[in-house]
């Protein structure tokens, strides 16, 4: 049969596809491209920014969101256009990456002289962002593999040996670091663009070991042909190591409030006997659970779990109701604690033994506080602080206790939010801090006590044991929002550098039918440990996976929730996890976070943003100067109208006064380019209020300003 093209002649190639535009196309894509359009991140292709074009106008803006969006909900069968591939000549170099547009879709072929070989083109899937098309094609490359217990000890992975589901792979190279989940089958997969990466797993504590740490030198090949990445995980304690949760979604005044607790056993042999014991705060009353209580002591009620395999999780959930006589934003704080709680992971040779213990009581006109060694007998002394509201009060307690010894330190009952906290000794298993706080204790002059404060700072927890859910209960509130735990100090929502952060992501239907599935996606601020990230607690079983560029993945499969017109109560829920920031962070490192809570295939709730900021000695000292030399002085304190503020300083001092409420809110600031400066209290309610002048050369002193009533 002759040919039909003829030599001498001019020809054109280009390739069409159009079967199943939805193929790869899904929410996931739909964040990538809102974080784009917000100037969040940049793609790191550009052949991400190709398929985010979804008209074919040679432009990525809103109107292709909204093509993507009609695509998964099935308003459109198609993109305009464009077909459902987009193709490029290969071998094409863009000259602007972040600008790809135009792009040869076409290969011209002048004087044909023979046969024409080689004339190939790499193909985008539109719409796809995320490397999640399942075929022959650029965005089908990346690693996969499989994690088992390597129950023979031969580092090979054999049949029948037991797969490890949750664990995170990691994918690092010059593309940036990417992720992948093991699934109930143990296997994992992690998309990549083109390149060689190292492969490592991250182990979920130090009762296991992997054979190979790290495989160096992997490239991102076509899926179905790559062969796997397999890791075999030997036991190096035969130990269960118990994980308990515990969170609500709310609490509020003569309502009835649910907690869910929720446990796992991630060690390596199964925890026998296992039970939770969960003290509930005094405004509290139990009035049932899913798990039947066995014993009652005062507030603290125990749940018996049975026996529960290694890698086995669970949960149940306790009704409470919160007392009408609590103060509207009181904190209420309830810890749950799981046993067996033995220590037998390989322990730090640093350790002495010492293990310190903070209490804090309320008695009379007294808030007392006590330091227990329950260790061995501390071999170097360690210091403390006392914290009032947000100012230190006290910065020279020393101790060095002998075993069972115990400290007190007494400050006043007068409505002030009162904490202690020191570092643990060097080595200790359980935990790098410990504290204790009191809100509530005595009256201030206005007959009320200071609110807002515990929530601020970090828990005191150990280990993974204990988990306490302080919570301020609330009047009206935000059904669909993101908090971040501890909420920060000050206006910057100040953190010690490596606290981890537990965020709570709430959500309700306030629609008008059932949400058949609910997914949550949370792009992590680049300034997180994204392999850190531990999924905690939530209102209803969920799927979790880290996938890309640190996206977390929360999936409601068949969660049916009712609409708040037909059951406002049931209509809520919520999703705990803890992630901790990067230890490389430079001080006054910003991390801000939001999620989009998509039910069905609605258009996505975006959340508020949460803010935290790394930082150390941010606390401060209250009522001296902290900066050596200098010297302050407010009069008329209290005030009704007018303070004078006087710095005694060798230089002329400027900077910003930040004047703050009790509850740590920013009311006011002031610039002010000299060492004697007025401030206006005029319009200000009556009470009692912390300030703080910084300058260029950081904090320069601190204190409280009362603000009299006019008589």
């Amino acid at each position: 049969m002759p040919s039909p093209f003829q030599r001498g002649d001019t020809y054109t190639v280009k390739p069409y596809r159009d079967i199943n535009p939805l193929y790869g196309v899904s929410t996931f894509d739909l964040v990538y491209l809102r974080n784009y359009l917000s100037g969040e991140f940049q793609f790191f292709s550009p052949f991400q920014i190709i398929a985010a074009d979804g008209n074919g106008d040679n432009l990525v803006n809103a109107t292709d969101s909204l093509l993507i969006r009609q695509l998964i909900v099935g308003l459109i069968a198609e993109f305009p256009n464009i077909g459902s591939w987009r193709f490029v000549s290969k071998g094409y170099e863009f000259p602007n990456p972040q600008s790809p547009f135009p792009f040869p879709e076409e290969i011209t072929i002048n004087n044909l002289s023979g046969d024409a070989v080689n004339r190939d083109f790499w193909a985008i899937k539109a719409g796809d962002l995320n490397f999640s098309v399942d075929t022959d094609s650029l965005y089908n490359r990346g690693v996969s593999g499989r994690v088992r217990i390597d129950s023979d000890n031969d580092c090979v992975i054999s049949a029948g040996e037991q797969p490890l589901e949750g664990w995170t792979a990691t994918a690092n190279g010059p593309l940036g670091t990417f992720f992948g989940t093991t699934n109930e089958d143990g296997n994992f997969v992690i998309y990549l663009p083109s390149g060689t990466y190292d492969v490592w797993l991250n182990k979920p504590n130090n009762l296991w070991d992997v054979c190979v740490d790290t495989l160096t030198g992997i490239q991102a090949m076509l899926l179905d042909t790559a062969s796997m990445v397999d890791y075999s995980v030997q036991v190096v304690a035969d130990c269960p190591k118990m994980d308990v949760d515990i969170a609500t979604t709310v609490l509020r005044r003569c309502f009835q409030n649910y907690y869910r607790v929720h446990y796992c056993n991630n060690g390596t042999v199964t925890a026998e006997n296992a039970y939770v014991e969960v003290q509930f705060d005094a405004f509290l009353t139990v009035l049932s659970s899913s798990l039947p209580w066995t014993s009652v002591n005062g507030n603290t009620y125990t749940f018996d779990l049975g026996d529960v395999p290694a890698g086995d999780c669970g949960y149940f959930n306790v009704v409470v109701s919160l007392s009408c006589d609590a103060v509207l934003g009181q904190t209420h704080c309830s810890e749950a604690h799981i046993y067996p709680d033995s220590l037998c992971e390989p322990v730090n040779t640093l350790w002495s033994g010492a293990n310190l213990e903070v209490s804090a009581t309320c008695q009379d006109d007294e808030v007392t506080f006590t330091i227990t060694n329950t260790g061995s007998s501390m071999t170097a002394p360690l210091d403390y602080i006392v914290i009032e509201d947000i100012m230190i009060q006290m910065t020279g307690g020393t101790i060095l206790l002998d075993s069972g010894e115990v400290h007190t330190i007494s400050v006043p009952a007068n409505g002030s939010t009162w904490r202690v906290e020191m570092p643990q000794v060097a080595g200790n298993p359980w935990n790098t801090f410990i504290s204790a706080a009191i809100e509530g204790c005595g009256e201030n002059a206005g007959g009320a006590f200071s609110l807002g404060f515990l929530t601020q700072y970090p828990e005191n927890e150990y280990g993974g044991f204990t988990d306490i859910d302080c919570r301020e209960n609330v009047g009206s509130f935000d059904p669909n929002d993101k908090q971040g735990f501890p909420k920060g100090v000050f206006a910057e929502h100040y953190i010690p550098r490596e606290t981890e952060i537990e965020y709570l992501i709430r959500f309700q239907n306030t629609g008008t039918d059932t949400a058949f599935n609910i997914v949550i996606l949370d792009t992590l601020s680049p300034s997180l440990d994204w392999a850190s990230l531990r999924p905690g607690s939530s209102s209803h079983p969920y799927a979790f996976s880290l996938a890309g560029p640190g996206v977390a993945q929360f999936v409601f499969q068949n969660i049916m929730l009712p609409d708040s017109n037909i059951n406002e109560p049931a209509s809520h829920g919520f999703v705990k996890f803890a992630i901790k920031p990067r230890k490389d962070l430079p001080n006054q490192t910003t991390i801000e976070n939001d999620a989009a809570i998509y039910f069905d295939f609605n258009e996505p709730v975006i959340t508020n943003s949460t803010r935290h900021t790394v930082g150390e000695q941010y606390l401060s000292v209250s009522g001296s100067a902290l900066r050596p030399g200098i010297e302050l002085v407010v009069f008329p304190n209290p005030t009704a109208t007018k303070a004078v503020f006087s710095i005694q300083s060798r230089s002329t001092e400027q900077g910003m006064m930040y004047l703050y409420n009790l509850q740590g809110r920013q009311v006011r600031t002031q610039p002010f380019g000299a060492n004697t400066f007025e401030f206006d209290a005029t319009g200000l309610v009556p009470g009692v209020y912390l300030f703080r002048l910084d300058t260029a050369g950081g904090a320069l002193a601190a204190g409280k300003l009362v603000v009299a009533g006019k008589d």
